[in-house]
């Protein structure tokens, strides 16, 4: 079993914004600061979150990342409202999954398994694929199917969509066990 963790993995969340008041806000990347990620055991994919540990990366701008924005106090105020208001992190502290099935076609893969997010299970599935050197899943999640509120400001004239990007990377040598 290969066990990875920030540094020799990576997570993003990408979050973007909707409504009439979308041009104050920011589409967001995400970093995942604290999780472990399993692979080669039983189940063969296992991985486990903090829902408390989402750091604003950067804004998303015409497909690049600004590292440099938001504003410091920007970013303590974003993770704070992830954490407490739209992961409710203190009520349900660890987001999980655990593959049931794993169909692996030469560079591809296709996992199913069980996400447990905000205290709701829902079985889902996504492609992984090989690219420059890295095993790369990404899956849209819909935050109202695990009960979670999108982030809405000015009376929901400035929201987050209902979907969310989550992306989790780690070398490409997993796919050798």
């Amino acid at each position: 079993m290969q066990v990875f963790g920030p540094g020799q993995g990576d997570g993003f969340v990408y979050v973007y914004r909707e409504g009439a008041l979308s041009a104050v806000g920011h589409d967001l990347k995400l970093r995942i600061a604290d999780f472990k990620l399993e692979i080669g055991g039983e189940p063969l994919i296992q991985a486990e979150l903090r829902a408390d540990s989402l750091r604003v990366a950067g804004v998303l701008k015409g497909g690049t990342v600004d590292e440099r924005e938001p504003s410091a106090r920007d970013r303590r105020e974003i993770e704070g409202n992830i954490a407490r208001e739209v992961l409710e992190a203190g009520r349900y502290p660890l987001i999980s999954f655990r593959s049931s099935s794993v169909e692996t076609t030469g560079e591809e893969a296709r996992v199913t398994g069980r996400l447990e997010l905000h205290g709701v299970v829902r079985e889902i599935a996504f492609p992984v694929r090989l690219y420059a050197g890295r095993a790369v899943a990404r899956v849209t999640i819909d935050q109202p199917a695990f009960g979670i509120k999108p982030y809405r400001a000015f009376l929901g004239a400035l929201r987050v969509k209902p979907e969310v990007v989550v992306e989790v990377s780690a070398p490409d040598s997993v796919w050798t066990v």
